[in-house]
């Protein structure tokens, strides 16, 4: 597996500054957590404490499966699940600064979902319509970013 080099974390951060993609993008960077974990992360596994210690929990993951409702349309649906071992559970420091940029992120959305009549869900990281974000899109937008920015993606890099 490949990791970003320090020049081209910074070239992310940079593509991504005021777009829906700068927070789960950040997150990922500064805590190494996995696409489906970021994707199924709930608010009440957030905890911020601008004067201490924040953290996340990781306690669960969004995937897509194979659709056993035979009524659906759908062949596969997406699910949260338990992640596949017991030490995929676990705890995750924030720096101060991811934190805040978090704590900020949260009035945010909050104030987005309320305002265009979206329920909360209680997930951190949503579409602009209050819904589980397609793991499939996520990707794709990031490799688009990585693609318009000259960043390598013919290697499996970390936050693929």
């Amino acid at each position: 597996m490949r990791f970003f080099t320090v020049e081209e974390q910074k070239q992310l951060q940079e593509a991504t500054k005021g777009n829906r993609m700068e927070m789960p993008i950040l997150l990922a960077l500064y805590t190494g957590i996995r696409q489906r974990e970021l994707l199924g992360l709930p608010w009440k596994n957030v905890h911020i404490d601008l004067a201490g210690q924040s953290y996340i929990r990781i306690t669960q993951t969004l995937n897509r499966v194979i659709n056993t409702d035979k009524s659906s349309p759908n062949k596969t649906a997406l699910v949260i699940c338990e992640p596949k071992t017991v030490h995929s559970i676990r705890t995750i420091p924030l720096l101060p600064e991811i934190a805040e940029k978090l704590a900020q992120y949260r009035i945010w959305q909050t104030a987005y979902l309320k305002s265009n009549g979206y329920p909360n869900n209680g997930f951190v990281f949503l579409t602009t319509t209050g819904t589980f974000i397609e793991p499939r899109d996520f990707q794709r937008d990031y490799k688009k970013i990585l693609r318009q920015n000259g960043i390598s993606i013919l290697l499996n890099l970390k936050l693929a």
